[in-house]
């Protein structure tokens, strides 16, 4: 999965981090696909390039918590907002799913226990009529 994530650089106690794209399977300072701008979270200062981050949000690059609260902070509200919304429509289309599968399962058990209570029918008319034989 592609995550939106920040890298720390800079020095003992002096942190400084770099906004960037890379694999979640890849360590936090290791490789990365694209580096979309910077935060300093002494100066809470933060430079984005706002276009590439939304061209990675619509392809389909997941922006961590960590992202999410520097946007937040800083003068990236819109952004903020954007990924909410995104995460909100995320999970109800997983709700959706969920509400498919369960339907299909109770129309799948439905027809399980007519055919069950089919079986029981035919064979009280198979007694029945062998009782009225008798």
């Amino acid at each position: 999965m592609i995550k939106i994530r920040l890298a720390r650089r800079g020095r003992k106690k002096l942190p400084f981090y770099h906004v960037l794209v890379a694999d979640s399977r890849y360590s936090r300072d290791g490789k990365f696909i694209a580096k979309l701008g910077w935060y300093n979270p002494l100066t809470k200062e933060s430079i984005l390039n706002v276009e590439d981050v939304l061209s990675w949000v619509k392809k389909g690059a997941q922006p961590t918590d960590g992202f999410e609260k520097v946007v937040k902070v800083g003068k990236y509200e819109s952004l903020y907002h954007l990924f909410k919304a995104t995460k909100q429509h995320a999970h109800q289309g997983l709700d959706k799913k969920a509400k498919v599968d369960a339907q299909k399962k109770e129309v799948e058990a439905k027809k399980e226990a007519a055919k069950s209570k089919a079986k029981p029918v035919e064979e009280q008319q198979v007694q029945s009529t062998e009782e009225q034989a008798s």
